[in-house]
């Protein structure tokens, strides 16, 4: 099983409560991810998922 390291970063000038944007960033390039974010409990909902492109 291999391992890689991911790290998520979320871009406040993209962002605007309740939406927010993220860059999920992998040893192959970064994914720019967009969506409504809730919290209910122990569940966080992400309405109208967007996932942008792959850039390296």
């Amino acid at each position: 099983m291999a391992v890689c390291a991911v790290t998520i970063v979320v871009d406040h000038a993209k962002s605007d409560d309740p939406i927010f944007t993220v860059a999920l960033q992998t040893p192959w390039g970064t994914l720019d991810v967009m969506a409504e974010v809730t919290l209910t409990g122990r569940f966080l909902g992400l309405v109208g998922l967007h996932i942008d492109r792959m850039t390296r």
